[in-house]
């Protein structure tokens, strides 16, 4: 496992303070790893992405970064740490064009903006073919493009993304997890909450069991995706009966 390159330990964190709904989760990604988060609905999955990304309130318990101590981060401070988060929905402007969603994006970055707009265009070949089209007229799939993108442009070691795949047709959803494999393979962190669970823990290095806000399980993704109980309770799969 390589070098652990965000850290969480025993976060209690929540929507109101005092009524936490993360309750002591303890959690690395090491650099350049894919994790995903799954369990049942309200388990606490995108809550906790929400509290490393300073979203929610932390009660206690610390997040660290690369050695350094982020928790409680303000959230539009987040490129300042070389975090990226790719919330759910609302992630793009619409009304705006796929090159402004670019150049607003690029606001955050103090390197040469140009360049790392054409970067992105490079990186994204569906997206350049339609930079001048308002973002609101993409496809399912492209929209969550143009959001990976905005969410690279500051190029960011680790990358929170909330449900990537939500609503997408089932080919737009496989290219969009094809493309998170291909950004952690260039050294990104990527911290994954993904309602198509077995889809996310085959592309991912390890997966982690959340249910009433607790860790329950972790382990590498292939061995979550073949072990019967993890399948039957959290990926809706039947138990072989016994002769």
């Amino acid at each position: 496992m390589p070098e652990p390159w965000l850290v969480i330990d025993g976060l209690v964190a929540g929507y109101k303070p005092g009524l936490p709904i993360i309750h002591g989760v303890s959690a690395t990604v090491g650099s350049g790893e894919i994790v995903t988060l799954i369990g049942p609905n309200g388990a606490g999955k995108s809550t906790l992405i929400k509290a490393i990304a300073g979203l929610v309130h932390v009660e206690s318990g610390s997040v660290a970064l690369g050695g350094q101590a982020i928790t409680g981060i303000q959230p539009d401070r987040m490129a300042d740490h070389g975090i990226a988060y790719v919330p759910q929905t609302a992630n793009i402007f619409q009304s705006l064009t796929v090159e402004q969603n670019l150049v607003l994006a690029a606001q955050r970055i103090k390197g040469e903006r140009r360049r790392a707009i054409a970067a992105m265009f490079d990186l994204f070949a569906p997206l350049a073919e339609r930079r001048s089209i308002k973002a609101g007229g993409l496809s399912g799939g492209q929209r969550q493009m143009l959001a990976i993108a905005m969410a690279l442009i500051a190029t960011p070691g680790l990358v929170l993304m909330d449900e990537p795949t939500a609503g997408l047709a089932p080919k737009a959803a496989s290219e969009v997890l094809e493309l998170v494999r291909k950004i952690a393979a260039d050294g990104v962190s990527i911290l994954l909450v993904e309602q198509n669970a077995k889809a996310a823990l085959a592309i991912s290095d390890r997966g982690i069991v959340l249910a009433e806000g607790r860790v329950q399980h972790e382990g590498a993704g292939q061995d979550l995706l073949n072990d019967p109980v993890v399948g039957e309770i959290y990926l809706g799969a039947r138990r072989k009966a016994v002769a």
